[in-house]
């Protein structure tokens, strides 16, 4: 199981949908809003495979608790483990 947050960008910020390479300014995690927090059920570690668990929720299967906008590009998911150690995916286009 993952523990995990997602921190989207208001719309008035100019890097909001924007491909990691193409942001106009720094990306900067005070820039951001947390949005959701949640756990997924999965046996896989392979973070790819989990991302994209996550992506499809949030997606294709929301879960009745989320009301933000659905992933997408710009949106950073932070992957929370043994209750402090977080790690950070920008979600980028493919």
């Amino acid at each position: 199981m993952f523990d995990y947050e997602i921190w989207q960008l208001p719309v008035s910020n100019s890097n909001k949908y924007m491909h990691y390479e193409w942001c106009k300014n720094p990306i900067d995690l005070v820039d951001y809003v947390m949005v959701y927090s949640g756990k997924i059920e999965t046996n896989d570690k392979e973070v790819d495979v989990v991302l994209e668990r996550i992506f499809e929720k949030l997606n294709i299967d929301h879960p009745e608790d989320y009301h933000a906008a659905s992933l997408s590009v710009s949106d950073v998911v932070c992957f929370i483990e043994d209750g402090n150690k977080r790690t950070w995916w920008y979600v980028d286009g493919i």
